[in-house]
């Protein structure tokens, strides 16, 4: 019994001396709110850049002023009726004529007009791309070198000056307009008569109508009329939407847009609004 006892109180001392020898240990931690800063990374949206590249300095689309100042092509070297690339050929009207100077060779197309306009206003007309050329003696009438054809290239093609896209990206904000009405698609690049992601289309805004570069904008399908068979009449389904456009290039009174997605058929005429 006394061997019980004795065994007994050396456990109740061994673990007072290990409670103080713990407290002794122990620290006090005090904690209190604070603002915790965590970097949110950027994100880029993501934009087929290789879609849209070639039309940042191609205009595909130019006025009735900028045909009338346009430079042209008067003939080449070797008195062809087609040009090809490295070859020299001669033009006249150009806005500069200094050798270096760098100009696209562009055919007028189509005419694009309003559609749901009946004063038959011409909002621009397409510039078909044909090609690259350089200045290369500042002769009269002055003498160029074919750098690129992509296209034929004839007399009467016209020349404009090549635009300087190397900072075109930096102020790319996707945003949307506050204020858009009676906006449509009125062409597709390259006249694909059905429309999906990653084509390019163009609509009846542009900058006098308050689209800017980064503008998203929203396409509907207009709705179609169902039979109500309560009532016994035809009712009007409400828009659909299709799909969401990019704004990458504005002009006066049109502008190009990139199909960013495409839920649904998109066409040619579909109307355009704010997301």
């Amino acid at each position: 019994m006394k061997k019980i006892l004795f065994a007994f109180f050396l456990l109740i001392l061994c673990e007072n001396t290990l409670a103080d020898n713990y407290d002794n240990t122990r620290t006090t931690i005090r904690l209190s709110p604070h603002v915790r800063v965590i970097p949110r990374e950027k994100t880029i949206p993501t934009i087929s850049i290789e879609k849209i590249h070639q039309l940042l300095n191609q205009p595909r689309l130019i006025t009735e002023t900028e045909i009338e100042s346009a430079g042209y092509l008067i003939g080449n070297a070797d008195r062809t009726i087609l040009l090809t690339k490295g070859r020299e050929f001669y033009a006249t009207g150009l806005y500069k004529n200094t050798p270096g100077s760098k100009y696209i060779i562009v055919r007028v197309g189509k005419t694009y007009r309003n559609p749901k306009d009946n004063s038959g206003d011409v909002l621009g007309h397409e510039a078909i791309y044909l090609g690259d050329a350089v200045v290369t003696k500042a002769t009269d009438p002055v003498t160029l070198k074919l750098t690129k054809a992509k296209r034929e290239i004839m007399a009467g093609d016209l020349l404009l000056p090549e635009t300087d896209t190397g900072n075109i990206y930096k102020d790319f904000y996707p945003h949307s307009p506050k204020y858009l009405e009676d906006a449509y698609i009125i062409a597709v690049v390259d006249d694909n008569l059905i429309i999906g992601s990653n084509q390019i289309v163009i609509i009846n805004k542009g900058s006098v109508d308050g689209i800017e570069r980064g503008h998203i904008l929203a396409v509907n399908k207009l709705g179609k009329p169902i039979f109500d068979p309560i009532r016994e009449e035809n009712v009007m389904m409400p828009p659909r939407n299709a799909g969401t456009l990019l704004i990458f290039r504005t002009f006066e009174h049109v502008s190009y847009a990139l199909v960013m997605k495409a839920h649904l058929q998109i066409k040619l005429f579909d109307p355009v609004a704010i997301p």
